[in-house]
């Protein structure tokens, strides 16, 4: 039952996130972006999943207590069964991944709205009381109960109704549906039959020995009962926010996003069709209108043209930052996987060196960023100072106020008689004003441990970034390695120029 409860829950919460009265540090992702919803639900989660965020009406769901919940079964098949919960723990929800989004489109009267994923483990504690019979055999008992899914995975959908106040759309939650489905279910009822430990016993075994034929027989009753949970939720979370108040631009405003199911067979003209013109070999103020013209309106489409991916957010598959020189009071190797990089779309190149017909010479951007945040799961074993530190959770790592120099080399390359630069050496130097760290689930979820080294690290921030400066240099030079040498790999070097 908990388990769809954090399914809706956090799928909305993470939209949440860009109202205004939200935690300052979650990126506010635009209307129907799926990858940045997920990504923002897996950092809210793993924040607040064990304090809540009452601002946002976002409750505590690590453990969530459930005051009451009935379920009754009384088909005429093998089990006939009343069984009444109440001042149930919920444990494992802060453990969700989600693995797809489905809608959250800028009309909220035909959009979709759906979510998928699973959790590792889902534990129900609590008090129970049963009536009933498996088979022929009358149960009967009150006491403790523990209810464990495992690696259960779920679904969540709903539609909701719209109704138009002060200009807003305000939804109400019309339909919703849930579907759990445990790879296998354990169940233990104590004092069974008055305390008969020989029947209380057997009669654990067989719920578990026949564990599938139980759930078939409980699962639409734990559905409903799961649903109704989250309307409830649901309902207080709309009464809250307008939707308009849950995304980064105004739903009437958001620009509409065109997906092309094949770019690879579209033609290079047409990708670049609507493409500033050519600039003069070494025109920098031409090359950065350009640049920065990709970066403000082009941001949020791949250019199969230019062979960029999304810019912003961009994914980043994969980034180790590893600081482990003895003489440095921080030693650390820092793991990101799966993580988004937003800010892109917001940095500005402010000068330009280079791009002349010399394809052997240095070229150099310097770039100005308001902000760079890297949010997604993370792994860091090492020490600050002489403390150590460990964990694995989501991360959101923001530099504010960015000062960036790209500088890059490389060598002609023939091929298909066209000329094109082949980058080979890159260098990224960075400079940020202020720096944020959260990491979510250090030292095994110990909170008090956790927060305590998170106040630590953002207290000494402007020191430990400087510690960690040339690590973190080289883990964004290899990133913008890959864009650059991208686009010089699409486009032949003189097709990027124009004579004087």
């Amino acid at each position: 039952m908990l388990l769809l409860q954090l399914g809706s829950v956090a799928l909305l919460f993470c939209l949440a996130s860009g109202a205004s009265n939200f935690p300052p540090e979650l990126p506010r992702c635009r209307v129907g972006d799926t990858s940045c919803i997920i990504s923002v639900s897996h950092m809210l989660i793993h924040q607040y999943a064990r304090t809540g965020y009452p601002a946002a009406g976002f409750p505590q769901v690590e453990p969530f207590l459930i005051k009451r919940f009935d379920i009754s079964d009384g088909r005429t098949g093998s089990l006939n069964l009343k069984l009444n919960f109440k001042d149930v723990n919920v444990e494992g929800l802060s453990g969700v991944k989600f693995d797809r989004a489905v809608g959250f489109g800028s009309d909220p009267a035909t959009s979709k709205f759906e979510m998928y994923g699973s959790f590792p483990k889902i534990v129900l504690k609590g008090k129970y009381v049963a009536d009933g019979r498996i088979l022929i055999l009358p149960i009967r008992g009150d006491g403790d109960a523990e209810i464990v899914l495992h690696n259960p995975k779920f679904s969540v959908k709903f539609k909701p109704g719209t109704q138009l106040k002060n200009g807003l759309t305000h939804l109400s939650v019309d339909k919703l549906k849930v579907l759990v489905e445990p790879q296998k279910m354990n169940i233990r009822l104590a004092n069974l039959f008055n305390g008969d430990q020989a029947l209380g016993t057997n009669l654990n075994q067989f719920l578990n020995d026949n564990w599938t034929e139980v759930w078939n027989e409980l699962h639409p009753s734990i559905h409903v009962a799961i649903a109704e949970i989250m309307k409830s939720i649901l309902s207080q979370l709309f009464k809250r926010f307008a939707y308009e108040d849950l995304f980064a631009c105004q739903v009437q405003e958001c620009p509409t996003v065109k997906l092309q199911s094949h770019p690879a067979q579209q033609s290079e003209e047409l990708a670049l069709a609507d493409d500033p013109k050519p600039c003069k070999y070494g025109d920098g103020e031409c090359i950065m209108q350009f640049v920065n013209t990709l970066f403000s309106e082009r941001y949020s489409e791949e250019d199969p043209g230019l062979n960029l991916m999304q810019l912003d957010p961009l994914k980043v598959d994969k980034m180790v930052i590893s600081q482990g020189e003895s003489e440095s009071p921080v030693g650390i190797t820092l793991t990101f996987t799966d993580n988004l990089l937003y800010g892109i779309k917001d940095q500005r190149i402010v000068k330009v060196k280079g791009f002349g017909k010399d394809l052997t010479t240095k070229h150099e951007l310097k770039i100005v960023s308001k902000t760079f945040s890297l949010v997604g799961p993370y792994n860091i074993q090492g020490k600050v100072l002489i403390l150590p530190i460990s964990g694995t959770g989501i991360s959101n790592l923001t530099m504010a106020n960015v000062k960036i120099i790209v500088s890059f080399s490389g060598n002609p390359l023939e091929k298909d008689g066209e000329t094109y630069l082949d980058v080979t050496n890159l260098k990224f130097s960075m400079k940020p004003e202020s720096t944020h760290y959260q990491f979510s689930n250090l030292f095994n979820g110990d909170k008090a441990l956790g927060d305590n080294m998170n106040v630590f690290l953002n207290e000494n921030a402007e020191e430990i970034y400087k510690e960690t400066a040339s690590a973190i240099d080289r883990s964004f030079s290899q990133l913008y390695l890959g864009l650059v040498k991208g686009v010089f790999a699409k486009v032949p070097y003189a097709k990027l120029f124009v004579e004087e």
